[in-house]
């Protein structure tokens, strides 16, 4: 039998997590979702929720998406990393890019999120 899915979403808007989390479990209905906001949270989920994606808001109140990225940079972890925002900026979103992001989806653009999310993990090999 096939692992769950492990997907660590940094989010701060509860409805945001819980629409995301409706579309993809009807075409990944093993996927397991966490859930953080701080910066604790994610290093804490990093160890211990061992996620094969990571979705991220844009901002958080104390956490943004740069650091988010930085972070794996630091600890030299290969998780694919897709942006999922309410707006960004074409130069915001190529920057994100730039520092390591799969993909950035625009949340009206939700639907691209499960063909985004098929594609970077067929280059991981998950």
């Amino acid at each position: 039998m096939k692992e769950p899915l492990h997907i660590l979403m940094l989010e701060d808007n509860d409805m945001d997590a819980e629409i995301i989390q409706r579309l993809l479990r009807k075409t990944r209905p093993d996927a397991m979702f966490k859930v953080v906001m701080t910066k604790e949270d994610y290093l804490y989920a990093l160890t211990n929720f061992k996620p094969a994606l990571i979705l991220s808001d844009s901002s958080l109140p104390q956490f943004s998406v740069t650091e988010a990225l930085r972070i794996l940079k630091e600890h030299s972890l290969e998780i694919p990393f897709i942006m999922v925002t309410g707006s960004a900026s074409p130069t915001f979103a190529a920057n994100i890019l730039l520092a390591g992001a799969a993909d950035c989806i625009l949340k009206d653009s939700l639907t691209r999120l499960p063909a985004a999310i098929d594609a970077v993990l067929l280059g991981k090999g998950l």
